[in-house]
């Protein structure tokens, strides 16, 4: 056997094992259940029974994907204003998922009224009927005059 034989099955054996090295996996979405203050399981507790009124599937709440929820809560508190922002990037860290929706509320004086704005706007009524979604990212927070803003992220895992 000549050397460009010997030479052409070892790039053969060390180009597989970079292959078989570094392909790309196929990211799973690592669940974790999100802890929820009062207003928040108080906001779980009328999404998920008015979709099981309607038999839809109970949705979860996610933990990384509160904290999404979260940050942009706290920044429509902060500036008094209630605005959608999805090109912001906020879902890049929650690859895996997909079918991603939000919806945003805000200025209520209660959980159950901020709930029910959601539930007489045609467009977050199309998301809160989403049979596409399992999973939900969730913020509801208070601002100084205890005014209740919301943000929730829709997805499926």
């Amino acid at each position: 056997m000549d050397w460009a034989w010997i030479s052409l099955i070892v790039g053969v054996i060390v180009l597989l094992f970079i292959i078989v090295r570094y392909r790309t996996k196929k990211v799973k979405y690592e669940f974790d259940e999100a802890l929820l203050s009062p207003d928040e399981r108080e906001f779980k507790n009328l999404l998920n029974g008015y979709r099981q009124s309607v038999g839809l599937s109970y949705l979860r709440t996610d933990k990384k994907a509160g904290f999404v929820a979260y940050e942009h809560c706290i920044k429509m508190v902060n500036e008094q204003r209630v605005y959608h922002n999805k090109e912001d990037g906020r879902y890049d860290g929650l690859i895996g998922g997909s079918h991603f929706n939000e919806i945003v509320n805000g200025e209520f004086y209660n959980v159950l009224s901020c709930f029910r704005g959601f539930m007489e706007s045609e467009d977050h009524f199309k998301v809160i009927n989403g049979k596409e979604h399992n999973t939900v990212g969730l913020s509801v927070e208070r601002d100084g005059d205890n005014k209740v803003y919301a943000t929730v992220i829709f997805f499926r895992i």
